[in-house]
């Protein structure tokens, strides 16, 4: 009896087996087809990113936004589903690529439509240059945006040119070591050109000393370490007292530099 009932579990055992193994089969076999199916799917013209919108380039231009995004979608994942399709294109690909230029401050991508995919680009805004050479060379000149960031070449006359006695800049460096220092630099000059000196050319040196060159002649010598709301206070104070300043530009027709740098007290000397 008790061999029956080995034999008889043994058998109910074996089916469950069976059973558990056409299960498994039949699972893979729903997996595969569905796969195989999503890879169709994935490579079929109605899943194709055909169109692909560029909007707010000024400086990039759009063909080459496009140009490079579709060379991203190229290609498979896995080697079955297919990157150009507008449900798998890489997303995030496609941004980390365009941020990779400093030029781009910002980027969003998404779907614009069954066959289409918007690419929205904020650009860096320049606000200053910095050029390479001596003093009055601007034949080399990058873009700075309000960090002091180069992102593009220059060729904007009007804006104040930075230039480094010590280094040169490449794009994607930044003209001081943090932002703070640069926006406080470039409040400095827009108060200068309000008293009426036009600052041209900002010349950062050792130890935060900036040696800022005015078109009107003459030199101002500053170290962005100080106050320099302080500093513009000592400034103004001076241009205003008449005993010094009987007229700007005679005063500045005869200067050699200013310095700005001894607490307050200021040191200015003439040329001969």
């Amino acid at each position: 009896m008790r061999g029956n009932v080995r034999v008889h579990q043994g058998k109910i055992r074996a089916k469950k087996r069976k059973k558990a193994l056409i299960l498994s089969l039949s699972a893979f076999s729903a997996c595969a087809i569905m796969i195989a199916l999503l890879a169709w799917l994935s490579h079929a013209g109605f899943m194709k990113v055909v169109d692909i919108e560029v909007v707010g380039t000024r400086r990039l231009s759009s063909d080459f936004v496009a140009s490079s995004t579709r060379s991203l979608l190229e290609g498979r994942y896995l080697g079955m589903f297919s990157r150009g399709s507008v449900v798998l294109y890489p997303h995030d690909a496609i941004e980390e690529a365009l941020l990779s230029m400093p030029v781009v401050k910002t980027v969003d991508v998404g779907s614009g439509g069954l066959h289409a995919i918007t690419i929205a680009v904020e650009e860096r805004v320049e606000t200053a240059r910095y050029c390479e050479g001596s003093a009055g060379d601007f034949s080399m000149c990058l873009a700075l945006d309000e960090e002091g960031l180069a992102f593009a070449p220059s060729e904007d006359d009007s804006m104040v040119a930075y230039r480094n006695a010590t280094t040169s800049l490449s794009l994607g460096d930044t003209v001081f070591s943090g932002p703070d220092d640069f926006k406080n630099m470039q409040f400095f000059l827009r108060e200068l050109a309000g008293l009426d000196l036009a600052p041209r050319e900002a010349v950062v040196g050792e130890a935060g000393y900036v040696t800022i060159l005015l078109g009107g002649g003459g030199r101002l010598i500053v170290n962005t370490v100080d106050d320099l709301s302080g500093v513009l206070f000592n400034l103004s104070s001076i241009l205003r007292d008449p005993s010094v300043v009987t007229g700007l530009d005679d005063f500045l027709s005869r200067l050699d530099y200013m310095r700005l740098d001894a607490g307050n007290k200021v040191f200015y000397k003439f040329r001969k």
